[in-house]
């Protein structure tokens, strides 16, 4: 991607025009103690709250602010200006203290809410589309993360935000500046989420590959029948649909319990977290105890098929050769086959296909929380021979290369294209490149 910038460092600009100031003698700063509760006795307004600023680099009235409450002092302290960079000064991640946004247009009854920060620039001094880029940058970014205190969640004073140190040219060409990043950004953003389209057509593209293959098989000539089960329509003739009771076993894993544990036999164990999509994370896992009596039902071995039956419910993976014990908690289902015919590569497969085509919503509800061992075990899935299961499994190892390498590559696209976006910005706030 090309972006008409004149590379040179503005060395006379640098010199002769860039200021450094504290945010305080440039601005009124001011954190926001202003919640969500709706109280009756005070002044309805619609509140910008943490997720707004967070997810948008600019606050715009067209948002869908939630609605809430204020005191007349507050809507005056708190109300939104033209011109206002907004951030985010508490957080559970280190990496998320002090993301900006920038207000498009005063809006009085929207209101700053709790958890934010408000800068409100000198418009004599500082020009706030300026003042937000610059906010995305390192040069004051990481002054805000390193002033940030706490150990599980992380805060910003306002001490820390008025005593911040920039370095401000004058107001031209900041202006300059803000309407260069304006454009450009808009540039890259447009090609991201090109990509970003192109990521879930490929994705489309592999839901729609597997559902075919491990419900119509690989012969486009076989006779076919009704498998009476509404997603799956027409299967094989020579298949049937079973339930996945009859195919395996089913076993939730151990709950974890801090205060039994001894510490006399501890294992490892997975977690949810631990199991995405065909791939587990054996790193740095917790140990609980586990006795030998419990081997047998708690420990994992190599064939195994893990499934979460929460969060992104029914994502699987299927365990390696173990060099050491392994368990697994309460969070994951252990499907283990109960025939020699059956294949875990094949029901991963189908679970892959039942999770993206939404059969996993138990009764059609999509917000379901868990897919409990009863329902896991009563779901009927399509079960051809064990040599066609192998078969098929294998096809769609192969046939899934292309598709996931080309993935692979334009997430690495998308990934530099945010890189360049950063950099691009960062060189234009601090001079390093000549704006037109």
């Amino acid at each position: 991607m090309t972006v008409s910038v004149n590379q040179h460092v503005v060395a006379d600009e640098q010199a002769s025009h860039w200021k450094e100031r504290k945010l305080k003698f440039i601005s009124d700063v001011r954190t926001s103690n202003v919640d969500k509760h709706i109280v009756e006795c005070e002044i309805p307004v619609r509140l910008c709250n943490y997720t707004d600023v967070y997810y948008n680099e600019k606050i715009t009235p067209g948002m869908p602010f939630m609605q809430g409450s204020a005191t007349e002092s507050e809507i005056e302290r708190f109300g939104l200006k033209k011109g206002q960079v907004l951030l985010t000064k508490d957080s559970e991640s280190w990496e998320d203290i002090a993301v900006p946004a920038y207000v498009t247009e005063t809006m009085p009854e929207v209101v700053c809410g709790y958890h934010l920060a408000v800068i409100e620039p000198d418009s004599d001094e500082v020009d706030g589309r300026f003042l937000s880029w610059l906010a995305q940058s390192p040069v004051l970014n990481d002054q805000f993360k390193l002033a940030a205190k706490g150990v599980t969640r992380f805060g910003l004073s306002q001490y820390a935000l008025k005593n911040a140190v920039i370095e401000v040219p004058s107001l031209e060409y900041q202006s300059k500046v803000a309407a260069f990043l304006d454009r450009k950004t808009a540039e890259i953003d447009t090609l991201i989420a090109k990509k970003r389209r192109l990521l879930d057509l490929l994705a489309e593209k592999r839901t729609a590959l597997i559902t075919r293959t491990v419900t119509k098989g690989l012969n486009p000539d076989a006779p076919m029948k009704d498998s009476g089960i509404e997603w799956l329509g027409e299967i094989p003739a020579h298949w049937s649909v079973q339930p996945v009771y009859t195919r395996y076993s089913v076993q939730l894993g151990k709950m974890l319990d801090e205060r039994r544990i001894t510490g006399d036999s501890l294992i490892r164990y997975l977690r949810n977290v631990d199991i995405q999509w065909d791939k587990i994370n054996y790193e740095g896992l917790p140990k609980m105890d586990i006795g030998e009596s419990e081997y047998e039902r708690y420990l994992v071995e190599e064939g195994d098929l893990l499934v979460c039956e929460g969060g992104e419910i029914g994502r699987s993976a299927i365990v390696g050769e173990q060099l050491e014990f392994t368990a697994y908690q309460k969070a994951l289902h252990r499907l283990r086959p109960i025939h020699e015919a059956e294949h875990p590569r094949y029901m991963f497969y189908t679970l892959f296909a039942a999770a993206k085509n939404g059969v996993l919503s138990v009764g059609g509800v999509s917000t379901i929380s868990h897919l409990t061992a009863e329902q896991l075990k009563r779901l009927r899935f399509p079960t051809p021979p064990g040599n066609e299961q192998r078969r098929i499994a294998n096809c769609l190892d192969r046939s899934l290369v292309e598709l996931d390498e080309a993935y692979k590559l334009v997430d690495a696209a998308i990934e530099q294209l945010h890189e360049y976006r950063s950099a691009l910005i960062t060189n234009a706030v601090t001079g390093q490149i000549q704006v037109a």
